[in-house]
């Protein structure tokens, strides 16, 4: 059965069931179109009760709002079950960051810190190095200032994100929900739509 056939008759009186009738599932909607009115499950019959039947176009409506209805609803349910998926990781990430911020073993809380620490004593001889180098071979400062700058840029940039995470994960322990400005940006333009 080609359902395709009667699509432009469909959609002249209801427009998003002839829509749905060219679609993927067209042959569903078709035996829905055809119980609604009553026929045989074929577009010939379908095709004969729009032309005859006087209720069609009112039978076809009301089957146009019952599929809008079931496609907002199956949208909703959609949404809903993203909500809650976010939700539960959501949940599952605080649930980790509290148990971490309680652990009294350093070597599994303490990782960001360390990398702090790591980056201070690095400073440190990074600067003795420097004053060594340019001491005993001036024409090499050049290299040098590059190495330490590359080094110091690569650490900086992950002291910087470890250190954002964990002040996140300390006020979401308190129950705040930390915002960047791109979050804050985000719900301003959502709240003034």
């Amino acid at each position: 059965m080609n359902w395709t056939t009667i699509t432009n008759t469909v959609a002249s009186l209801a427009p998003a069931l002839g829509q749905a009738l060219a679609g993927p599932a067209g042959h569903v909607v078709g035996q829905a179109i055809a119980s609604t009115l009553g026929v045989n499950n074929s577009p010939d019959a379908v095709e004969t009760a729009l032309k005859t039947d006087p209720k069609a176009a009112v039978k076809l409506a009301e089957l146009e709002t019952e599929l809008k209805r079931a496609t907002l609803e199956a949208t909703t349910r959609q949404e809903e079950n993203q909500l809650e998926a976010q939700t539960a990781q959501q949940q599952a990430i605080n649930t980790t960051m509290q148990a971490e911020l309680q652990n009294g073993n350093t070597y599994k809380s303490g990782w960001r810190s360390a990398i702090g620490w790591t980056m201070a004593f690095s400073f440190g001889w990074i600067s003795l190095i420097l004053g060594i180098s340019v001491f005993q071979d001036p024409s090499q400062i050049a290299n040098v200032v590059d190495a330490i700058v590359m080094l110091t840029v690569s650490m900086g940039a992950v002291l910087g994100i470890n250190i954002r995470h964990m002040s996140s994960e300390r006020l979401a322990s308190l129950g705040f929900r930390p915002t960047s400005l791109m979050d804050s940006l985000m719900t301003r333009s959502r709240g003034s739509h």
